[in-house]
């Protein structure tokens, strides 16, 4: 949303304050609406950084600390309580 530049945004993502989107916990034919719009957003990311003139190292930077983050249990679902066997509270499993 151009609020703020890529070296901002790579040093927010090593902090403790950024909660990420849980990885994708769906299997190819159960995917419902919800799960495919949370994958669509959490991809976006990248392409904004990209656009924004990230280098790769950037890109790379916080894919590493994305993958803490969830590590650490900083994600949306812990966050709002969402069944662990969703990837959103609308979808569930096939």
């Amino acid at each position: 949303m151009g609020e703020m530049n890529v070296a901002q945004a790579v040093l927010a993502f090593e902090g403790a304050d950024v909660v990420v989107y849980p990885p994708v916990n769906v299997r190819e034919g159960t995917e419902m609406w919800a799960d495919v719009e949370d994958m669509g957003a959490g991809s976006t990311l990248f392409s904004d950084l990209q656009t924004a003139g990230a280098t790769v190292e950037q890109m790379d930077r916080i894919g590493v600390n994305i993958e803490r983050l969830r590590a650490e249990g900083r994600t949306l679902d812990k966050l709002y309580g969402w069944s662990t066997e969703a990837t959103t509270p609308e979808g569930q499993p096939g």
